[in-house]
């Protein structure tokens, strides 16, 4: 089946990101397109509603801020060589996830640190660990997804949701002057989110500067450079 070369994008770069995405084989990839009028964003939502699951890969189509991410593809030029990098694409849309954990002796803290920003964390997706997100819950009266408390797995959790590239935003409060049973959770929690380019804010004055950002009601774009970490090994 030949393709249309008129096209902008070109029809080769549209499906080329809708095969890495998606790993269909060529020919049932250009059927699906046609469908759709060769509009990226369209087949790979239509797709996601069709066969119900996870099945689009690492890029998380079914979270509703990366669903802008097919829009983001088809709009960058991406040269033919590189698509599988597309899978390292993460789309910070204008509705942050943002997980909220604070130490016990952090806690009253932690409120206080969000309490000037209550308004502005209304317009965003919220999860918490134990305590801290029943207190930012009553505190507050924000709506919050809440995990297991850190000592019995919670960290754990929220590192599960960033390696699935569900989450954008980690605000943690740690308290260094005491010892804590779950050391090596928090330690494994605050390596995924540099590995995967989490944006961190781990004392008050950082967390101000965060929540007061411009960038808290835009979208941005961040590139996770796993690949290029992985052939260091």
């Amino acid at each position: 089946m030949e393709l249309n070369n008129t096209r902008a994008p070109p029809q080769e770069q549209i499906l080329a990101n809708f095969q890495a995405v998606t790993s269909m084989n060529v020919d049932d990839s250009i059927k699906f397109l046609i469908r759709y009028n060769w509009n990226l964003k369209d087949a790979l939502e239509q797709l996601y509603r069709e066969t119900g699951s996870r099945t689009l890969t690492s890029l998380c189509i079914t979270q509703h801020n990366d669903r802008h991410l097919a829009e983001t593809i088809q709009n960058r030029e991406i040269s033919l060589g590189v698509e599988q990098n597309i899978s390292n694409i993460v789309v910070m849309g204008k509705a942050k996830r943002i997980a909220i954990v604070a130490h016990n002796n952090k806690k009253n803290e932690m409120i206080e640190c969000l309490r000037p920003y209550r308004n502005i964390l209304a317009d965003h997706k919220l999860y918490g660990t134990g305590t801290t997100g029943a207190l930012v819950e009553k505190e507050l009266g924000l709506s919050v997804s809440k995990f297991e408390s850190g000592p019995l797995g919670g960290d754990q959790q929220l590192g599960a949701k960033i390696t699935a590239r569900e989450l954008d935003i980690l605000l943690f409060l740690i308290d260094p002057l005491d010892n804590h049973v779950h050391h090596a959770d928090v330690a494994a929690l605050l390596r995924l989110a540099q590995v995967y380019g989490i944006v961190c804010g781990i004392t008050a004055a950082s967390i101000d500067f965060i929540l007061s950002s411009t960038k808290m009601n835009q979208r941005h774009e961040r590139q996770i450079n796993l690949d290029q970490s992985l052939n260091k090994k």
